[in-house]
């Protein structure tokens, strides 16, 4: 059932939750169930919204844990369903989250699974990126939008010096070839992640920027 591919898929991870975050990623599991059908949030249910999605988040928070300060502000640029920021704050607690979604529906989704799953460290934020004005110390995105110099300038904007960036992509030859046109004030690492239950390149793509506006 899809409630223990969970479980054990978080073991398989490293983590061990307490009662109240399995608690938490039941209730998104079960939200995102629910509206699904009517918000054509993410193509998948089952075991393969379990994997492909939960799973696939989570695999990217041994690594940024390891990566950031415990008051962390991370902002999960175009958030939709709350992947990867959901899980992510879920399982890293100590840091604080803030779900940017321009759709207000899914705005409205989000706000709703933050409540539900009485998430304190994650708020949403209903806009674009490009209006937001705060700063944060990490940014993170998933299906979001391919790296183009347009995207890279407003993920600039709004990171502290010495931020981090943290796009979760699919296979190696696949970011390498998105990331080639980076300017030379851009550091980046492309990081393996392993997805409990799936057999597919996953990568996590870190970029720090040596100046910021």
């Amino acid at each position: 059932m899809p409630q223990q591919l969970l479980d054990d898929g978080l073991k398989q991870l490293g983590f061990d939750p307490d009662g109240v975050q399995t608690e938490q990623f039941y209730r998104y599991l079960g939200e995102l169930e629910l509206w699904n059908p009517t918000h054509g949030l993410v193509n998948a249910r089952g075991a393969d919204l379990v994997v492909r999605h939960l799973l696939d988040c989570a695999a990217g928070a041994p690594l940024l844990k390891r990566q950031l300060g415990a008051s962390a502000v991370v902002a999960d640029v175009g958030s939709g369903a709350g992947l990867p920021g959901i899980p992510l704050a879920i399982l890293m607690p100590e840091q604080s989250f803030v779900l940017i979604e321009r759709s207000a529906r899914r705005a409205g989704f989000l706000r709703n699974v933050v409540a539900a799953c009485r998430l304190t460290n994650a708020t949403v934020c209903e806009q674009q990126v490009q209006a937001t004005d705060e700063r944060f110390e990490a940014i993170t995105y998933r299906a979001f939008h391919p790296l183009t110099p347009e995207l890279l300038d407003d993920l600039r904007r709004i990171l502290n010096p010495g931020g981090l960036v943290a796009a979760y992509k699919g296979s190696r030859v696949r970011a390498v070839g998105e990331i080639e046109w980076l300017p030379g004030d851009v550091r980046a690492e492309l990081v393996p992640l392993l997805v409990p239950g799936l057999d597919e390149e996953r990568h996590m793509l870190l970029l720090r920027f040596d100046s910021n506006p």
